[in-house]
């Protein structure tokens, strides 16, 4: 019988060496998914730093965009007031020169009523000594005739 026990305590011994073969086994297996669940989480944790910097730069670029925007409109606004200033200069140059005319012709207005006016007077006065004349004339006529 001692053979025999041997042999049982042999098939024993392998069947226990096969389940610590097993627990090691799987011991193993939980050691491998717990490195690669720590690789995958610090991926993880790269993967969400890496979005949050490229999150920030859009933001940046975005802000950046926006301003220019912002300023490309006030240059829009600049530019349409200084075609607005542009055009009023024109127009007050165009009234500027119509000024000049009317006052050369009030300048001519006047000059041309203080010709009229003298030539007025001088009517006046050939009418005053023709009146004079008349007079004397009628004067002689009449101191004549008597």
């Amino acid at each position: 019988m001692p053979a025999a026990v041997l042999l049982e305590d042999l098939r024993s011994l392998r069947r226990w060496l096969t389940i610590v073969g097993l627990v090691a086994l799987t011991a193993l297996g939980v050691a491998g998914y717990s490195l690669y669940r720590s690789a995958d989480d610090d991926e993880t944790e790269r993967r969400t730093r890496v979005n949050r910097e490229r999150a920030e730069a859009l933001d940046r670029r975005l802000d950046q965009a926006e301003s220019r925007l912002r300023r490309a409109g006030e240059e829009s606004d600049v530019t349409g007031l200084q075609r607005r200033v542009a055009d009023q200069e024109t127009n007050m140059a165009k009234l500027e020169r119509a000024l000049a005319r009317a006052r050369g012709d009030a300048s001519a207005a006047t000059a041309g009523a203080a010709d009229q006016e003298d030539a007025i007077r001088e009517l006046d006065d050939r009418t005053r000594e023709l009146a004079d004349a008349v007079s004397d004339l009628r004067r002689r006529a009449g101191s004549g005739s008597r």
